[in-house]
């Protein structure tokens, strides 16, 4: 199964900020998890990025969907976040 983490980030945290902490902490932190078989994180690069509704994408795949920690509260606008699961469409 797949999650996506859609957010923005909280007013007043740089992007260099949350990535430094994404590489250096949450990323290792979800990779050593046994349900976790992939974990991508990407930052939102369109035409216009001051109108993307997101700051972040995150491209979890799992064994089960047990919720996981909340340790990315601190950069993360809570109002922001949208998780959606899904099942590949494929043959």
């Amino acid at each position: 199964m797949k999650i996506f983490v859609l957010y923005r980030l909280k007013d007043g945290v740089s992007f260099d900020t949350y990535k430094r902490w994404s590489l250096g902490e949450d990323q290792p932190t979800l990779r050593v998890h046994t349900d976790v078989a992939r974990f991508s994180v990407y930052a939102t690069t369109a035409a216009d990025a001051s109108t993307a509704p997101y700051d972040v994408v995150e491209e979890i795949e799992v064994e089960t969907s047990r919720p996981g920690p909340d340790a990315f509260e601190g950069f993360v606008d809570p109002d922001s976040v949208c998780i959606l699961l899904g099942e590949e469409i494929a043959e």
